[in-house]
């Protein structure tokens, strides 16, 4: 009994231990929000990417909090192929914006508050060793 005991405790031990160890072997890699606006209200963006490969979602914030001009960033995610999606939460305002990332772009699209807005579609978010840029970097202000 008591080596049954010792033998399932290594057993969870060695578990934990190559868990662990894969779980760090992960490649993770950030994501960053720019902000380039004019709003002189708070805002909370919230980036939702979507990792094609593994069928996992990850949702990443960034608070606003000086308004213009500034880079945030918004969290890790493992290296893969995503879809990337982005929403900004103003009360019930509804708002115009230019948006640039990964050599896509567009200008004066309206996004609601509400419902996500899909930026990218099947993008590989990766770090230098594999990717031309480390992660992702999202770049968005008002349209005027």
């Amino acid at each position: 009994m008591r080596k049954t005991k010792l033998l399932l405790a290594l057993a969870m031990v060695f578990a934990a231990l190559s868990f662990s160890l894969s779980a760090k072997a992960q490649n993770m890699v950030p994501i960053y929000l720019t902000y380039q606006g004019t709003s002189s209200h708070f805002a909370q963006w919230e980036v939702y990417c979507h990792n094609n490969d593994i069928d996992e979602d990850y949702f990443l914030f960034a608070y606003d909090f000086t308004k213009v001009d500034q880079t945030y960033r918004c969290g890790t995610v493992p290296a893969g192929n995503y879809t990337v999606y982005i929403r900004r939460f103003h009360y019930t305002t509804d708002w115009r914006y230019d948006w640039y990332a990964r050599g896509q772009s567009a200008y004066n699209q309206l996004w609601d508050n509400l419902n996500y807005f899909e930026l990218l579609n099947d993008v590989y978010i990766g770090d230098l060793s594999d990717s031309p840029e480390e992660g992702l970097n999202i770049t968005i202000q008002n349209s005027y």
